[in-house]
């Protein structure tokens, strides 16, 4: 594979040193003086990035579950950091391509077709919309989701696959549960919404309880990895108080669906993983269980107890589920006006505002703009059932990706890799199952999945004496013609 470093001649980073300069010093003649060491600090990092562009996208992941802090704030509110370093990469990687023509991108994906008429959809749709603006918008985001997906492809080595981004994946999200807790019981604003009324939820470095329910789900598999993985009791008890830590995150969602399928996903990672577990390991787990107990009793406020129980309860009174009723009889309504074409994609929020339930159910002063809590549900309005059908192949493109990989690896007798290609699988799975019930049409974490089930994909292509950092030729899953061969026994994860 040719160098990932940036070889650029020398009168080009005397351009950019001068332009650096002129901006600097334009910027002290304006009121925003403060910020003329930006284009100096903006110039060092595109050279570290020209070194190893892989790492701008390192940090986008680690950033993912930074959603309230990810703006740059005073004029440059509306600048994003991820799209700062996202725009730096393409610059590197476009630079690189100039200067070495012979370097594979490894962009060749079954995903890309799906992709490409779902775009070809929504751009259809958004153009009959009776909110062009809204729909147009949505589309050109539709557009950049994609670049991250692509960034992923192009970028993540098999070191990073099997341990960088798994130790970032598993390091962010905990540090946002971390937040969160800290935020729900110590009434800490930034940290948690409504610490001074009668709903408080943990939000953590995100900003929404119901997305840092997510990111926990996502990051189960993961923490149940690294304790399969550990060498040493160390790392066990490590990898237990991670998972402490974030089931008190989850709990200070409030969260009832993610309760619910996080206990559905630990039942499968119980089942997948049991006959791996030594005694040692299930007295380690019964401790946690044990402690886990002890602290819901003493910590966990009543009123937790109480949302759960009313979902098995018939209470007139409670809003919420009537208020996600109603956001599924709009998107019925929604369907039924527009069956083929949809309403245009995102627009599921401009429907409901002029819903009779939104004077029902949303409060004076409130934004009658409410999202159909189910991505799904937003597609199938978005763009009608044509784009709902590419969208579900799109995911399942991705679970074939995955699927393929961990076959590949049991086939070569890669029990390591097939057991995290399954892990990534598993965290997948419970992804697809919360969009269920939360509306997010670019979800990070999907995006960085669909990205990776390729990476994955491509890796099991390797023979077993490839380079660990080589990034392999693709090839389209559906023309896969090797044997599957002898597998080992290994757990089959979903």
């Amino acid at each position: 594979m040719p160098s990932s470093r940036l070889s650029l001649p020398p009168f080009f980073f005397g351009m950019a040193a001068a332009i650096t300069i002129a901006v600097s010093l334009a910027l002290l003649l304006t009121p925003y003086a403060w910020m003329a060491f930006l284009p100096g600090l903006i110039l060092v990092f595109f050279l570290l990035l020209g070194q190893k562009p892989e790492w701008g996208y390192y940090i986008i992941a680690f950033l993912l579950p930074f959603a309230a802090y990810r703006n740059l704030g005073g004029p440059l509110e509306f600048v994003r950091l991820h799209w700062l370093l996202a725009a730096g990469i393409l610059v590197v990687i476009f630079l690189r391509q100039v200067a070495d023509k012979s370097h594979s991108l490894h962009l060749r994906s079954s995903l890309w077709p799906w992709l490409a008429v779902y775009l070809a959809l929504s751009l259809v749709s958004a153009l009959y919309s009776d909110y062009p603006a809204v729909a147009l918008k949505t589309v050109a985001l539709q557009a950049v989701a994609y670049i991250f997906i692509a960034l992923g492809m192009m970028l993540v080595s098999r070191r990073g696959f099997r341990t960088i981004l798994p130790n970032i994946i598993v390091a962010s999200i905990s540090l946002g549960s971390l937040f969160a807790s800290l935020g729900f019981f110590f009434n800490i604003s930034l940290f948690a919404e409504k610490v001074d009324g009668t709903f408080k939820r943990g939000l953590g470095v995100t900003t929404d309880p119901n997305s840092l329910s997510l990111m926990i789900l996502f990051v189960t598999p993961f923490l149940a990895y690294r304790f399969l993985r550990a060498t040493s009791n160390r790392g066990r008890l490590f990898a237990l108080l991670l998972l402490f830590v974030n089931l008190m995150g989850l709990v200070t969602t409030y969260s009832r669906g993610g309760l619910i399928l996080l206990t559905l996903l630990s039942i499968f990672i119980l089942g997948t993983h049991i006959h791996m577990l030594s005694p040692r390991h299930i007295g380690l787990i019964l401790a946690l269980m044990g402690l886990i107990a002890t602290v819901s009793l003493a910590v966990i406020p009543p009123s937790y107890w109480e949302r759960q129980i009313s979902l098995v309860k018939t209470d007139k009174r409670d809003l919420s589920l009537k208020r996600r009723g109603s956001y599924l009889r709009v998107a019925g309504d929604a369907f039924l006006k527009h069956p083929v074409l949809g309403s245009g994609p995102g627009t599921f929020k401009e429907l409901y505002a002029q819903s009779p339930y939104a004077d029902k159910f949303v409060r004076a002063g409130k934004n009658r703009k409410r999202p159909a809590h189910n991505t799904y549900a937003e597609v199938l309005v978005g763009g009608g059932l044509p784009s709902l059908f590419v969208f579900l192949g799109v995911l399942a493109t991705g679970l074939a990706n995955y699927t393929r990989a961990k076959r590949r690896f049991e086939a070569r007798e890669d029990r390591e890799m097939a057991l995290l290609v399954g892990t990534y699988r598993m965290s997948y799975i419970a992804l697809l199952l919360f969009l269920m019930l939360f509306s997010d049409l670019f979800q990070k974490y999907l995006l960085l999945s669909l990205g990776l089930s390729q990476v994955a994909f491509n890796l099991s292509a390797n023979s077993p004496g490839d380079s660990p950092e080589s990034q392999p030729p693709t090839s389209p899953p559906d023309n896969e013609t090797e044997k599957e061969g002898k597998t080992c026994p290994l757990p089959k994860e979903l």
